[in-house]
């Protein structure tokens, strides 16, 4: 019998069982008739003899065939090409001399030469719909389509002969092999991806009249969603049972900054249950954590920021779940129910491959093609019953003003509208209280370190003007997972990648790329790499600006009269100048906007309250409480 497929590849993708191209020894086999209600029974379950024993277990003779798959590829996604090379190492377990081996070529169905490519004329009914007829013409550009070999040799280098009959390929072995012995060669390869949706191939599948294999094109993104069918031939004498699967193999982690906020390693839904592993949780997981049983819809794979591969099962289609690491190399899975296979018959499996950039619009256009909750896989965070309808606003808004930027800069302004009313409520409680200080201090001189005393005093004033010292705090709390809602969408969404805003803000994902050691771009000499550790001294435009507002934003109330407090609130905007001087430029700019935003509301909160900042004195250390004019 032939083995299914799975491909081992080192790279993001690790892709899996995208060609089927199996070996196996020709042996005949009789035909059965299950609709004859008269059939011998011998025809699905033989006879007792020396490779069947009477209950249909494995006799003392039975034999099996083995043959193992080394296979490297290239997926061009642009062209839907598939480049491939091979090494398949075949395995005589049978009692015969071998002097040739057949392998299957799958895509030949598409091949010009073969014989679904002709007309037939007995496939006409009386009553047909459009999509049947379709089925009758051939796909376009059908001379491309097919296995193109372009290289056969044994595992040293030296050609073998081969003879191609459409689907089948023999191989003339260089000598006879006999039982017990290996045999290893490398074959060559290319072929070209059908759309399986276009391609009607009544033949191949007439319950849907779509292509077994190939991609699914989406016009709205550009993009394509790959279907894999592995296909298995029983060329031996009884039923085999198998199970299908797929895997998605990672050999490193990803180069990038993993901060508490950004999930990085395997993602995963099952039966409407979302799950996130870590990487570095990966080796510790328990073998029930490792596995899950999925009864009807779900999909596993491994995300970072921008990227993500995932294995997707035919919706409604029952599979294991599994998420393990294994000598280093991180692995998910998807192994389905397990198919039984009748002599001489052909069974295959179908599943869907993602592998691409985890963009918003794509992603919901797979999820609405019935991939179950597909736009979970972005990384939404704690919060995302807010960052979901903020990415929303922010998507559109892009849309609308046609820049990222200004889109940042308006989608943070509209959010400090809403809550603005938080805002002016938890500003007015720090005016009442700033109010009321005078008089707190006048309760310290007489209570002394009577601090009960204190407290009673303090209590008493606060009833006496109706000023809640808690009511500033709440307001705020409310505010705070807005905000960070905010923050996590910019920072995770891929639409930031390469969009720029004006200027030199080119790509609003790296980070600002002037230098105020070259004096931006003045002076003729480099910059440090951001790989250096001297890159935090490169500050460019952006960050100086983040320092700046913040820096202005504490000079609206005079310094805390506490020395340590002082000196905390007097280095902080410094400290998080040069901290988020590396981030992403798009999130640099939303803390400017929303710093200058914040700036502003307080100023008019301020006045409307009979206060003027003293923001001069505060600067050059001279300022008092703020004057009520």
């Amino acid at each position: 019998m032939s083995t299914p497929l799975v491909l081992n590849l080192r790279s993001l993708c690790g892709l899996l069982a995208l060609l089927m191209l199996t070996a196996s020894v020709s042996m005949a086999q009789p035909v059965s008739n299950h609709g004859n209600k008269f059939e011998q029974l011998d025809q699905l379950l033989p006879a007792p003899n020396p490779y069947r024993s009477a209950d249909g277990a494995p006799g003392p003779d039975y034999w099996q065939q083995r043959c193992d798959y080394d296979i490297e590829c290239t997926l061009d996604v642009e062209n839907q090409r598939l480049d491939g090379e091979e090494l398949i190492t075949y395995y005589n377990q049978s009692p015969h001399t071998l002097r040739y081996l057949w392998l299957q070529l799958d895509e030949n169905q598409h091949s010009p030469e073969n014989d679904n490519q002709y007309f037939d004329p007995n496939a006409i009914n009386p009553t047909m719909s459009a999509a049947q007829l379709a089925g009758l013409e051939p796909a376009e550009d059908k001379e491309k389509y097919g296995h193109k070999i372009q290289e056969v040799t044994t595992a040293n280098g030296d050609p073998l002969r081969y003879t191609i009959n459409q689907t089948m390929m023999r191989i003339d072995l260089p000598q006879a092999l006999k039982p017990g012995e290996t045999f290893s060669f490398r074959v060559k390869w290319y072929y070209y991806l059908i759309d399986r949706i276009a391609v009607r191939e009544a033949v191949i599948n007439s319950a849907t009249n779509l292509a077994r294999g190939g991609y699914e094109y989406f016009p709205g993104d550009g993009n394509y969603l790959f279907t894999i069918t592995q296909s298995v031939e029983n060329t031996t004498g009884a039923p085999v049972s198998l199970r299908p699967y797929g895997q998605v193999r990672r050999h490193d982690q990803p180069e990038s900054r993993a901060f508490f906020i950004l999930h990085e390693g395997v993602v995963r839904m099952s039966d409407g249950e979302l799950e996130e592993i870590g990487y570095d949780d990966m080796p510790d997981l328990a073998e029930g954590e490792q596995r899950i049983d999925v009864a009807e819809d779900g999909w596993i794979g491994f995300t970072d920021k921008y990227w993500m591969t995932t294995l997707i099962p035919q919706p409604g289609t029952p599979f294991r779940s599994v998420a393990r690491e294994v000598g280093g190399v991180y692995l998910t899975e998807t192994v389905l129910e397990p198919v039984t296979v009748a002599a001489g018959e052909t069974a295959q499996a179908q599943s869907l491959l993602f592998a691409g950039a985890k963009e918003w619009e794509t992603i919901r256009a797979y999820e609405q093609a019935g991939v179950d909750r597909f736009v979970d896989s972005i990384d939404w965070g704690w919060f995302f019953f807010l960052t979901k309808p903020i990415f929303q606003l922010l998507h559109w808004l892009n849309a609308a003003i046609g820049n990222m930027g200004w889109a940042i800069i308006v989608l943070t302004l509209v959010i400090k509208a809403i809550l603005f009313p938080l805002s002016y409520k938890s500003y007015s409680s720090m005016a009442k209280m700033k109010e009321l200080q005078p008089e707190m201090e006048k309760l310290k001189e007489r209570a002394g370190d009577d601090r009960e005393q204190l407290q009673k005093g303090m209590m008493e004033l606060y009833k006496k003007n109706k000023v809640n010292p808690a009511s500033g705090c709440l307001p705020i709390l409310l505010q705070i997972p807005i905000f960070f809602s905010l923050y996590k969408v910019i920072f995770v969404t891929l639409e930031l990648r390469h969009a720029p805003w004006l200027g030199w803000i080119r790509d609003l994902s790296a980070p600002d790329p002037s230098s105020i050691l070259n004096l931006f771009g003045l002076l003729p000499w480099s910059t440090p790499d951001p790989g250096s550790i001297f890159f935090i001294l490169s500050l460019g435009v952006l960050p100086i600006l983040l320092g700046i507002s913040m820096w202005l934003q504490q000079k609206l109330n005079p310094a805390p009269p506490d020395p340590t407090q002082r000196m905390i609130f007097a280095w902080m905007p410094w400290v998080f100048m040069f901290m988020l001087g590396s981030f992403a430029s798009g999130l640099v700019l939303y803390w400017i906007a929303n710093n200058t935003i914040t700036f502003l509301q307080q100023y008019a909160i301020m006045r409307s309250h009979g206060y003027r900042p003293d923001i001069l004195g505060n600067i050059l250390g001279s300022g008092k409480s703020d004057e009520k004019k």
